[in-house]
């Protein structure tokens, strides 16, 4: 699996843009993580990622998922979002949000490749010898090189001055691959050049 990952390797970009004027705050203590992603495994992946390199050099950082007493009930509103923030304690908020609705990390192309060509035995029929007629484990598993794509927005915000936005970031990255976690490498690549942004323009520690 991890050879997989290093032999396709992301291609990644990002740039930032200070919005007004520097915080007095910074660097910060406590920072929350909110993901704004469709589905609730991307979301927990993204902003667990994000939180690690956020994490990275004495900054804590907090998912919003993790808080969360389960999934649905993960901040979204900008109103819970800032109950949550208040909750915490934390001094800045960081949120993810995807560009466009076809680069959310949540359905692929992977898994439209899997739906269009792998279909469900049909019920009454015996599923194991449905599957031998397929062909070998390696031809009915085999898929094509498939080059997804990602792009995310992620903005910070000074809880200490109404939530104020500080500096924005745009992140993309590209995984081309066959095979491999796709999902835990994009998001590992956005998260880690974001941590790295706002950590070169200290407003992390």
């Amino acid at each position: 699996m991890l050879l997989t990952t290093l032999l396709y390797a992301c291609t990644s970009s990002v740039s930032g843009q200070q919005e007004g004027v520097y915080p007095a705050n910074a660097p910060y203590d406590k920072v929350l993580v909110v993901a704004l992603f469709s589905a609730d495994n991307t979301r927990l992946t993204a902003e667990r990622e994000l939180v690690e390199s956020l994490s990275a050099g004495g900054t804590v950082a907090k998912s919003s998922m993790a808080l969360a007493p389960k999934m649905a009930a993960a901040p979204n509103t900008r109103e819970e979002i800032i109950a949550m923030l208040n909750q915490t304690g934390a001094d800045a908020l960081v949120v993810v949000e995807p560009v466009d609705a076809d680069t959310k990390l949540g359905k692929t192309q992977k898994e439209k490749y899997f739906e269009s060509h792998i279909k469900e035995t049909p019920a009454g029929k015996d599923s194991e010898s449905s599957w031998a007629s397929k062909g070998s484990a390696e031809e009915r598993f085999a898929l094509p090189d498939i080059k997804i794509e990602a792009e995310v927005t992620a903005t910070l915000f000074d809880a200490a001055e109404d939530y104020r936005p500080v500096y924005r970031i745009s992140a993309s990255s590209s995984y081309k691959e066959k095979g491999g976690d796709y999902l835990y490498t994009l998001a590992s690549d956005i998260a880690a050049g974001i941590g790295r942004e706002l950590r070169q323009k200290e407003l992390i520690k």
